[in-house]
């Protein structure tokens, strides 16, 4: 058992951190989507991504589509894009479809996507239920990637991010309706994580006449050392509960 005072003395500063966690946004971004601007706030899952290699493991799409059902969004028919704090970082997710429970097994859906950004590649994808994705490296620091996902609507789902984004990094991402199977005509939702610990569907968007969907985001702030910290343990005291 520890020392009576060093415990009492742990007990305030973690409330005080837990106070001050609860007042401060762990990131956020601009996305630019048929030239509307949303600026959405990060979710902080510290433990998301943290399997070792180039691994987004079912086990973290499955944490993403419970924290976002639970808040209250429905992910079903839908391609959500949101923002997160995970052991890799600020990482900006693309969740196509989510968990249902269908009579029948369903036809083949399939996603295009292409994405840019600056640095190394920071890109973990989910293919579980099929498809392709390759990183080409075009020189000047930037990297271009491309491929498919593919799933079952109901049955399966797939996830790509792009990690590690710093403050004033930007992300292209255009989507690419190649037969896609019952999802919803405003497919894409930008969710955001609000101050109040809640997730917010905050605008929606369907395919232009092309099929197309182009995404522009630019991350406007990442948390400091201190955030980060306080984040993490006001995201232990959640899960003690």
């Amino acid at each position: 058992m520890r020392d009576r005072h060093p415990g009492l003395l742990w007990c305030s500063a973690s409330a005080v951190a837990v106070a001050m966690a609860s007042t401060v946004h762990a990131g956020w971004a601009s996305v630019v989507v048929n030239g509307a601007e949303t600026s959405i706030h990060s979710v902080n899952m510290p433990n998301l991504l943290s399997d070792p290699g180039n691994v987004f493991s079912n086990a973290d799409v499955d944490a993403l589509h419970d924290s976002l059902n639970n808040g209250g969004v429905d992910t079903l028919g839908y391609l959500t894009m949101v923002l997160a704090e995970t052991a890799r970082g600020t990482s900006l997710v693309l969740l196509t479809d989510g968990p249902g429970t269908p009579i029948t097994v369903p036809n083949d859906s399939l996603l295009g996507v292409e994405a840019v950004w600056d640095g190394t590649d920071t890109s973990l994808i989910n293919l579980d239920g099929g498809g392709s994705w390759t990183v080409t490296d075009i020189g000047g620091g930037t990297q271009v990637g491309a491929g498919a996902m593919q799933w079952l609507h109901e049955w399966s789902y797939e996830a790509l991010t792009i990690t590690e984004l710093s403050q004033g990094q930007s992300v292209m991402m255009n989507m690419y309706d190649l037969g896609m199977v019952d999802m919803y005509e405003q497919v894409l939702q930008l969710v955001s994580f609000t101050q109040s610990d809640e997730w917010s569907v905050l605008s929606t968007y369907s395919f232009n006449e092309e099929s197309t969907i182009t995404a522009n985001t630019t991350i406007l702030a990442v948390p400091g050392p201190m955030t980060i910290a306080l984040l993490a343990m006001a995201g232990l005291r959640r899960r003690r509960r």
